[in-house]
């Protein structure tokens, strides 16, 4: 969502750089979290459901942004609103998953650590 304040090459590239950085180990950590959560036999069906999932957000997303992209506004260029929305949608769904009441802190965070049954 902060791309969509980048007002020119070099800060787009800089949260480019950063965001890539952050998001490197997703998709790895996720492979891992499948093949050590499913018994074996489902293990295949899981990692075909997680990159089916990349192809259906891509269909999913184009039209989105392309209607996005015909917002005009004197403060924003349309390639802005399409970060700032998608942006927030994201912020907005995490939200919702857990509930929309929770918040998170630090002992329910720590509580999720200590849990064995996440590294067995």
């Amino acid at each position: 969502m902060s791309m969509a304040f980048a007002k020119n090459k070099t800060n787009f590239i800089i949260c480019r750089l950063f965001l890539g950085a952050a998001e490197s180990g997703a998709t790895p950590g996720a492979l891992m979290l499948i093949t050590l959560w499913y018994p074996r036999k489902m293990v295949t069906s899981r990692i075909s459901m997680f990159y089916s999932s990349f192809a259906i957000g891509a269909v999913i997303s184009g039209p989105i942004a392309s209607g996005i992209m015909k917002i005009t506004n004197p403060r924003f260029r349309s390639w802005e609103w399409i970060f700032l929305i998608e942006g927030l949608t994201t912020c907005i769904e995490e939200d919702q998953a857990e509930g929309g009441h929770r918040a998170i802190n630090r002992k329910r965070l720590w509580s999720h650590v200590r849990d064995p049954l996440i590294y067995t």
